[in-house]
């Protein structure tokens, strides 16, 4: 089986993480970027967004990638950081996780800050 590259994004990443991907597609590996619910489209779609369905999203995104593959490896980016590292927490057999623009403080369930 080829490696496999799974990339959660933010809100706009999706656009400048196609780059990447398309590079990774040439090069061998399995890629699949799935469009988080709520994202790619305007800020105020997010109101109507519940962050279950951005890690049902992850998780489905998981499911296909691992199928096809022995090697998973998963890109976060921006909000994506987070959704990666649950299923790294969760999965357990992903082989490594690239994290850009790193979440420092995500929200708490009551959309507060933490800290």
């Amino acid at each position: 089986m080829e490696p496999a590259y799974c990339s959660c994004t933010g809100l706009w990443a999706a656009l400048s993480s196609r780059p990447l991907a398309e590079y990774l597609r040439d090069a061998g590996y399995f890629v699949h970027c799935p469009l988080l619910p709520g994202h790619g489209q305007y800020p105020n779609k997010l109101y109507q967004v519940s962050r279950e369905s951005w890690i049902a999203e992850a998780e489905e995104a998981y499911d296909l990638v691992q199928a096809n593959t022995d090697q998973l490896f998963v890109m976060g980016h921006s909000m994506g950081n987070i959704l990666g590292a649950h299923l790294v927490i969760t999965r357990g057999d992903i082989k490594a996780i690239g994290m850009i623009a790193l979440s420092m403080n995500p929200p708490t369930a009551d959309c507060g800050s933490p800290g």
